[in-house]
C-alpha cells in the first residue's frame, strides 16, 4: 500500500475517519455495498463502480453490487445466480484478486471481453483494489471512467485506505447475512427488512402468526447411497438436493427454518402465503426432473425410485425464538408443525404434495387437479384419539 505522506490532506483524512463510522456500523449486506459504492465514487469523481466478489464454489467473481449506467444488466447477467461469472484469469478483476496487488490504468487496451460486450461500452479508465481481511480474500472493488483527468496516485491511496475499511465491513455484513441464514430469515421478502428489523423480530417475545409450513424431502436417499456406495457422491447428490430446495424456496418469498438431513422445513409468511407454498412445491417437482436425468447422467443408475415428498400447511402457530445460556433457536411450535411433518412422511408411492384444508381453500383458484379430501387423523404413539383433518392430494396447477 502506497503511503498517504504528502498525497491526502485533511479533508481526505477526515472523509476516510467518517466512512470508517458509517461502514463498519451497518450490518445489511445490500445496503452496505451500495453504501461503498456510493462513496467510492465521491472519492474519485467516477460514475461506475462495482464490488465483484468470489464465489467459493465455482472459484469464479461475481457482480455483488454495482452503480452506474449498466449496473441492472451487470447484476442479472453476472451476478450471484447467474449463468455468467468473471474468471480469476483473463480479466483485470481476476488479475487483482489473485494477486492482491492494485491497479491503476488510464488508457486500457483489453479489460474484460465478456463484460465489455453485454454493457456494449469500453472501459476508458479504471481503479480496481483487493478487498480482503487478515489475509482472507474476499473479492475486489472496481471504479471506472473518470468524469475529468487521469486517475493518479491520490486516488489509488483513498481507494486503498477505502477498500480496507469496507473489506472490514463487508466481512462484517456476511458473517451476519450467514447468521440470518441459520435463523430463518433469508427469505427475498426479508430484503424489505433492515438490521434493526432482524433484532427487533428475534427479541420478540413468542406470539402467534397465521403461515403456511413446509416439510419437504427426498424419498429413497438411504437406498440411493447403498447404490453409489460412495460417501462423496452421497454428499455431492445431497449438496445438489438441498441447494435446489433451498433456492426455490428462497424464490417463492419462503425462508429456510431448518435443514433436516435430506429435507427442509420452510415457512412462507408473505400476505399470499398458502399461494407461495404451493407455487413453490410444483416448482420443485419440475426442477427435480431434470436434477435426476444429471445424476442419471453422472453415474449411469437406475434412479426411478428417488422421488420427492411434501407436507404443507396454513394454519395458526406460535412462533418465536427459544433462547437459553448456550443456544438460540428462532422456530415455530404447534399442531401446524406436527400435521405438516405427518403429511411428509405420507405423501409417497405418486402422491407429492399433501396439502391441509386451509391451504386447499387459499389456492383453490389455481388447481386443475386435486384428489380428496380425505380424513387424516394426527395422533401421536400411545394416544387413544388425535386431532382429525382433512388431507388433499394436489395434483396439477392451471395454465395461466
Amino acid at each position: 500500500m502506497i503511503s498517504p505522506k504528502n498525497l491526502l490532506d485533511d479533508d481526505d483524512l477526515f472523509t476516510l475517519l467518517q466512512s470508517a463510522h458509517d461502514l463498519t456500523s451497518q450490518i445489511d449486506f445490500d445496503e452496505l455495498l451500495k453504501n461503498i459504492l456510493y462513496k467510492a465514487c465521491e472519492l474519485t469523481n467516477s460514475p461506475d463502480s462495482s464490488v465483484i466478489l468470489l464465489n467459493k464454489a465455482k472459484n469464479t467473481l461475481y457482480f455483488a453490487e454495482a452503480i452506474g449506467e449498466n449496473a441492472d444488466m451487470l447484476l442479472g447477467e453476472w451476478g450471484e445466480n447467474a449463468q455468467k461469472s468473471v474468471p480469476l484469469t483473463g480479466s483485470k478483476s481476476g488479475e487483482v484478486f489473485s494477486t492482491s496487488q492494485p491497479i491503476i490504468l488510464n488508457q486500457i487496451e483489453s479489460h474484460f471481453e465478456g463484460v465489455d460486450k453485454d454493457t456494449q461500452k469500453n472501459t476508458q479508465s479504471m481503479i480496481c483494489v483487493p478487498l480482503k481481511v487478515t489475509g482472507q480474500r474476499l473479492g475486489v472493488m472496481q471504479i471506472l471512467n473518470k468524469k475529468s483527468g487521469d486517475y493518479d496516485k491520490r486516488d489509488l491511496v483513498l481507494l486503498e485506505y477505502f477498500s480496507t475499511l469496507a473489506s472490514i465491513a463487508i466481512r462484517n455484513a456476511q458473517l451476519f447475512k450467514e447468521l440470518m441464514i441459520h435463523m430463518g430469515f433469508n427469505s427475498l421478502a426479508n430484503k424489505k427488512k433492515g438490521t434493526l428489523d432482524f433484532f427487533a423480530e428475534l427479541e420478540k417475545p413468542a406470539r402467534t402468526e397465521m403461515l403456511t409450513i413446509m416439510f419437504v424431502d427426498m424419498r429413497g436417499f438411504t437406498q440411493l447411497c447403498q447404490i453409489l456406495n460412495n460417501p462423496n457422491a452421497a454428499q455431492q447428490h445431497l449438496n445438489d438436493f438441498l441447494k435446489f430446495l433451498t433456492e426455490e424456496i428462497v424464490h417463492h418469498n419462503g425462508s429456510i427454518n431448518k435443514i433436516l438431513g435430506d429435507g427442509v422445513l420452510a415457512l412462507f409468511r408473505d400476505k399470499d402465503h398458502a399461494v407461495d407454498a404451493v407455487r413453490c412445491a410444483f416448482s420443485m417437482i419440475d426442477r427435480f426432473k431434470k436434477i435426476k436425468k444429471d445424476w442419471v447422467k453422472r453415474h449411469d443408475i437406475d434412479i426411478t425410485f428417488i422421488d420427492i415428498g411434501m407436507g404443507i400447511v396454513t394454519d395458526t402457530v406460535i412462533i418465536g425464538t427459544i433462547a437459553g445460556e448456550f443456544f438460540r433457536d428462532f422456530t415455530v411450535i404447534g399442531n401446524a408443525v406436527n400435521l405438516a411433518a405427518a403429511f411428509e412422511k405420507n405423501a409417497k408411492n405418486g402422491k407429492r404434495i399433501l396439502v391441509n384444508e386451509l391451504t386447499f381453500t387459499a389456492t383453490e383458484n389455481l388447481i386443475a387437479e386435486v384428489e380428496g379430501p380425505i380424513d387424516f387423523e394426527l395422533r401421536k404413539t400411545g394416544m387413544t384419539f388425535g386431532n382429525k383433518y382433512k388431507q388433499y392430494h394436489i395434483k396439477k396447477l392451471k395454465e395461466f
